[in-house]
């Protein structure tokens, strides 16, 4: 099982204004094993953490406590994989959305698209038909563009790692149809 990984001491000191040992010191005198997600946000609202920062610091705490394993959400595990590519953002939304282009760099696998708004986002089902795959599309200028793929519902830790390395290469196959 992978080690949960804490964001740098310098970022969350210049974010939050606390390390990371005393956020988990205020978070443990408060009881922070027995309480839920919600209510460790709620804390770190009351500390001054901002809205993208509470979410940090409660998935963070509950990694470290062992109250939550890494990629672990509400309903099984997520992951992600991201890639910026040298081409527009259309067609590279293209290549996701066109079963036949989606051929060239996707491998051992397809999606089912379930629903997309154009140049923003693709969700749609794996082949298993249990876990879904979202695709996020984000224009970075004219002949460049980032996808963010995160394959979600995923059952164990275990299936998470794998499918983490998959996307990790299929985010590098997808560049590589664009720019060789």
């Amino acid at each position: 099982m992978p080690q949960p990984k804490l964001i740098s001491e310098e970022k969350i000191m210049s974010a939050t204004g606390k390390s990371w040992d005393e956020w988990f010191a205020i978070i443990d005198r408060a009881n922070g094993t027995e309480m839920t997600h919600k209510q460790i946000v709620a804390l770190a609202t009351e500390h001054g953490a901002s809205m993208w920062w509470q979410q940090q610091i409660a998935v963070s705490y509950a990694q470290h406590r062992g109250m939550r394993q890494v990629h672990e959400q509400k309903i099984g595990f997520d992951v992600s994989a991201s890639k910026t590519i040298n081409a527009p953002v259309e067609v590279v939304y293209d290549a996701v959305l066109n079963p036949e282009q989606r051929k060239e760099w996707l491998l051992d696998g397809d999606l089912e698209i379930r629903n997309h708004t154009p140049l923003k986002y693709i969700r749609s089902t794996w082949v298993d038909g249990e876990t879904h795959v979202n695709a996020n599309f984000y224009d970075k200028g004219a002949y460049k563009s980032q996808v963010v793929f995160q394959h979600t519902k995923l059952p164990n830790s275990k299936e998470a790692e794998k499918m983490k390395e998959f996307w990790r290469a299929q985010v590098i196959n997808l560049k590589e149809y664009f720019e060789g």
